[in-house]
C-alpha cells in the first residue's frame, strides 16, 4: 500500500513540474538573449523527459532527470551572474531614483549616469559568462568606474 501510495505521489510531482514551464527571469536588456537560449533550452530538457517518460513509464528516472534540470536552471553560474548583475544593477538604480525624489540628484544626471552605465554594460556583452574562466563582466565594477 505504501509503495503505491508513493508511486502516485511521484506521478503527480512529475506531472507538476510538466505544467511549470521555467520563464525568463528578470535579467538587463544585454542579458536577454542567452535568458531566452537558457530558458528555451531547459523547456527543450523537460520536453525531452516528458516524451521519455511517455514511452518508459519510468516516474522516479523522470523525477531525478527533472531535479536536475530545476537545479541547473537555479544553480547554473552564468543565470547566478546575470541575476547579480541584475539585482546590482536594480539597487543602485533605486539608490539614485530616490536621490533625484529627495531632490539631491537633477533628474538628467541620473538619466545620463543609466544610460553610461547600460551602455558600457552592453558594449562589454552583457554578462558575457566564460565557462572556462568562471568570470563574467560585472555591472558593479561599470557603476562603480562611472
Amino acid at each position: 500500500m505504501l509503495k503505491y501510495l508513493i508511486i502516485i505521489l511521484l506521478i503527480f510531482n512529475v506531472f507538476n513540474i510538466f505544467s511549470q514551464r521555467y520563464q525568463a527571469f528578470d535579467c538587463l536588456e544585454a542579458d536577454k538573449s542567452n535568458v531566452d537560449n537558457i530558458t528555451f533550452e531547459c523547456n527543450k530538457k523537460v520536453d525531452k523527459i516528458k516524451t521519455n517518460l511517455q514511452t518508459s513509464k519510468n516516474y522516479k528516472q523522470a523525477q531525478l532527470q527533472l531535479n536536475s534540470v530545476d537545479d541547473l536552471f537555479n544553480n547554473h553560474p552564468e543565470i547566478v551572474a546575470i541575476k547579480k548583475n541584475y539585482n546590482d544593477f536594480t539597487e543602485e538604480d533605486n539608490f539614485k531614483r530616490e536621490l533625484v525624489k529627495s531632490g539631491v540628484l537633477a533628474l538628467t544626471k541620473y538619466e545620463e549616469w543609466k544610460k553610461k552605465v547600460l551602455v558600457a554594460f552592453e558594449e562589454k556583452g552583457g554578462t558575457n559568462y566564460n565557462p572556462d574562466t568562471k568570470k563574467y563582466t560585472s555591472i558593479k565594477k561599470i557603476i562603480e568606474s562611472i
